[in-house]
């Protein structure tokens, strides 16, 4: 079996990814495709990680969403397949366990509809963050990434709003109160609660829970891991974990693989 990091920094490039060009429907957006020769021949969970450095304007999708990262730029996500806009859908039928496709080269259309400036609602950018990363290269121990990843991880979920109802939406959900909880006590319907955060953050109100969950756990003791993930209601360290990589794009170890690897680059 090949390595995991032999397949992801290239050596086993080419036997393994095929160039392909785009279906009718993506070719004003989409350059090419790099197609998996042979999806099963991978170890588990190649495609879902995204390592700078494989190919300039290459995307990786994995769950709801599209990493892509531009020449000398920082990674931006696309979110789908139910927040991109009509143009973009194809993008969320391109997760590589159903159709082999490991990622796509973005035509500059493409890149102005999926990654401009002005963009639209319903593609959530998220914003740059090169200060964290060379924070995080330097991190020591989890201790200290988790701190880092604590003052990220607002910014990333939640831009800033001037609507007073949802402040104290937030405010009742970072105390652990239940959507219905939070809903009753700022005066609005389950229903209505969904619609406003869906319009205004692009998250149900149940996605910033668990945000805002991962949150008070990273800002918890860290000096007894188990208690601080007790005490913020997870079932166990593998549940931790497993809402940790659904929320971040990949583990916790992942992300200090990662950002050793980029300090080491650069």
């Amino acid at each position: 079996m090949v390595h995991r990091s032999e397949v992801l920094h290239g050596s086993h490039f080419q036997t393994y990814y095929q160039w392909a060009p785009p279906s009718q429907d993506l070719a004003p957006f989409v350059e090419h495709y790099w197609r998996l020769d042979s999806y099963r021949s991978l170890p588990m969970g190649v495609a879902e990680h995204f390592v700078p450095g494989l190919a300039s304007r290459l995307v990786f999708p994995f769950d709801n969403g599209c990493y892509y990262q531009l020449p000398g730029q920082i990674p931006r996500l696309i979110q789908g397949p139910h927040l991109v806009p009509p143009q973009a859908r194809p993008l969320a039928c391109l997760h590589p366990a159903s159709k082999g496709v490991l990622g796509l080269s973005l035509t500059p259309s493409g890149l102005a509809a999926f990654g401009g400036a002005r963009g639209t609602r319903e593609i959530q950018l998220l914003p740059e963050w090169q200060t964290g990363q060379a924070v995080l290269a330097n991190c020591g121990s989890f201790e200290q990434q988790c701190h880092v990843l604590n003052q990220q991880l607002p910014g990333w979920f939640f831009p800033s709003s001037s609507s007073e109802t949802l402040r104290s939406a937030l405010a009742e959900l970072e105390k652990g109160h239940a959507v219905a909880e939070t809903a009753a006590h700022i005066g609005l319907s389950a229903r209505s609660l969904q619609r406003l955060f869906l319009q205004t953050l692009g998250h149900s109100p149940r996605t910033c829970q668990r945000v805002l969950r991962l949150r008070r756990t990273l800002q918890g003791n860290w000096q007894n891991p188990a208690q601080a993930i007790w005490d913020s209601d997870y079932c166990d360290y593998s549940h931790f974990f497993k809402e940790f990589k659904a929320l971040m794009g990949q583990s916790p170890s992942g992300y200090l693989r990662q950002f050793s690897l980029t300090h080491t680059q650069a």
